[in-house]
């Protein structure tokens, strides 16, 4: 009997560490941004006195803007479906310096297409219809030294606030 539940705890466990190689949305391999309906932006800490300030896109890295803009992403925006352990910029500054992030901001770019934008006082507020995460992606758990940086995997998610987001 001791024989059976200990096959079953080493099967779990290799389950868990399975699903960590899974991938579940490959990163782009994207440097410059030409498209006029997308940004290819990143996430900064405190970008502006607005909370929900948090993402700039940068003159070098989308040829079609003649300066930088903060932006304010809706819809169907990263920060509804990546972990906040993982991807959130207002841990990376407030953690203790050995624990989440060690202390170091995060290198992650997204490229992002939006169908609307609403300028507002100091940022643009974009309708983002889809994005992808551009490569290498870097984590800000411990998780980053042994998981592939070609691909999100199922514990880079939020799945609590997707199943939310679902079921409206």
């Amino acid at each position: 009997m001791k024989h059976y539940i200990k096959m079953i705890i080493i099967g779990i466990i290799c389950i868990i560490i399975a699903l960590n190689y899974i991938p579940i949305k490959f990163a782009k391999n994207i440097k410059q941004n030409s498209s006029e309906c997308a940004f290819l932006c990143s996430k900064e800490p405190k970008l502006s006195e607005y909370d929900d300030v948090n993402w700039i896109a940068r003159k070098e890295e989308n040829s079609a803007l003649a300066q930088y803009l903060l932006l304010c992403i809706t819809g169907n925006s990263p920060d509804n479906v990546l972990s906040d352990r993982e991807f959130d910029v207002k841990t990376w500054h407030t953690v203790k310096p050995l624990s989440r992030g060690f202390g170091r901001e995060l290198n992650n770019k997204f490229y992002i297409f939006y169908d609307s934008y609403e300028t507002m006082d100091g940022y643009f507020n974009i309708n983002a219809t889809k994005w992808y995460i551009t490569y290498p992606i870097d984590r800000a758990s411990w998780r980053r030294y042994f998981t592939p940086s070609q691909y999100l995997t199922v514990y880079d998610y939020d799945w609590f606030n997707l199943i939310r987001l679902k079921g409206q």
